[in-house]
């Protein structure tokens, strides 16, 4: 690899299992395909980390990268993009299609205040998508929790 040439690496948030083996397949998908040279697992450690091991062993994946401190979404983009900002990787987040909108707030949200490496979203379907997509879109409306979304209901509903 050449100086001219960027790294580009798959950065797999953690969550909950049906969903965190979902995006690991897309990120393995990925990494079969030649469009991503290394995978990122992004996330504090968990009984996941073995699942994902096991996972790569039976892929043959060699090059992994393991970011261990992050407990949410917010510090998930934050510490992946800290470690890779510096090496001018182009970095491609593997979600699920509800959990899109905040990861994409939070990269532009990291994204407009550094100049940070180009990120790109590749998402993975998930079952009852409509179910889960609603209350992600709640938090993202009303981050401070229920009550003012309560009180916004009252104010223009009731």
């Amino acid at each position: 690899m050449t100086l001219e040439e960027r790294i580009r690496v798959a950065v797999v948030p953690t969550g909950p299992r049906e969903d965190f083996t979902r995006r690991l397949k897309g990120a393995l998908y990925l990494y079969k395909k030649g469009r991503v040279d290394f995978i990122m697992m992004s996330g504090a450690p968990s009984y996941l980390d073995k699942l994902a091991t096991q996972m790569f062993e039976k892929y043959g994946v060699e090059k992994v990268l393991w970011e261990g401190s992050s407990r949410n979404t917010t510090e998930n983009v934050r510490n992946s993009l800290d470690v890779l900002s510096p090496l001018k990787a182009e970095v491609v987040f593997v979600t699920n299609d509800y959990h899109a909108p905040r990861v994409f707030r939070e990269i532009w949200r990291y994204t407009r205040k550094r100049g940070a490496p180009k990120v790109e979203l590749f998402t993975v379907r998930s079952r009852g998508f409509l179910r889960k997509l609603i209350p992600e879109v709640v938090k993202m409306l009303f981050p401070r929790g229920p009550r003012k979304f309560k009180r916004y209901l009252n104010k223009f509903y009731l």
